[in-house]
């Protein structure tokens, strides 16, 4: 679906000797947000494994996670590589010769399928996975023209960077800058996990107590439903 996490492995069987073996050209979607993930060594190194049922070298050379930003029908496009095949020659096989080989994967292509019934709520921020939501001020109390932060911190598993919050109601007789956005991603369990906050500047240019309004942010439980999170009216 619609911004659920997919995991691209690229992966080279072989049964003949082959080194020096690398990425040379690769192909980044741009209807996709992807990322580099972490591979297990004992995966990277060459170890055997079965293909359509017969026994091969192999090696995982790339995993990448993809995160679908539009649903439809897409091609991943072939990944090329570049390797050494060291090949005896001459007639009593004395000579080794190295020859430098490219070889490409197949195009792949993904049917992205929309959110739940294809209408998404009007709050809706676009995350999918799970995740926890807290809104708080630095202070209770400033004078008139003295700053404070409101920060919105989502803490939680899913498509967290894509994340894109609504700006929140605020007084009149509040200046409010745009928000600064900090994130902290962990992607090295294979799932993206981590913080994404947006901090609001305020400036109060009366005295008075003031209120924010009661508001909400859905979000898509990565299965069939939006969940809906309501934050309470702040003085």
């Amino acid at each position: 679906m619609k911004g659920q996490q997919v995991v691209l492995t690229f992966k080279v069987f072989y049964l003949i000797r082959v080194e020096d073996l690398q990425i040379a050209k690769i192909h980044r979607s741009k209807n996709f947000y992807s990322y580099d993930m972490e591979i297990d060594k004992s995966i990277q190194e060459q170890h055997e494994e079965k293909y359509n049922g017969k026994l091969y070298n192999c090696q995982t050379f790339m995993k990448v996670g993809l995160f679908p930003i539009k649903s439809g029908d897409f091609v991943i496009d072939p990944i090329e590589l570049s390797c050494v095949i060291p090949i005896m020659i001459g007639p009593a096989g004395f000579k080794i010769q190295d020859f430098k080989v490219k070889i490409q994967s197949e195009p792949i292509t993904i049917r992205v399928k929309p959110l739940g019934n294809g209408i998404k709520p009007d709050d809706f921020c676009g995350g999918i996975g799970k995740f926890s939501f807290i809104a708080e001020f630095d202070k209770d109390e400033v004078k008139a023209g003295e700053p404070l932060n409101y920060s919105v911190k989502v803490r939680g598993k899913g498509n967290i960077k894509l994340l894109n919050l609504q700006k929140p109601v605020f007084p009149a007789e509040f200046e409010v800058y745009n928000p600064k956005i900090k994130e902290e991603i962990n992607t090295q369990t294979g799932d993206v996990v981590g913080m994404k906050q947006f901090e609001y500047l305020v400036l109060p240019q009366k005295a008075g107590n003031y209120t924010i309004p009661s508001y909400s942010i859905s979000y898509f439980d990565g299965k069939q439903d939006y969940n809906r999170v309501v934050f309470p009216e702040k003085q």
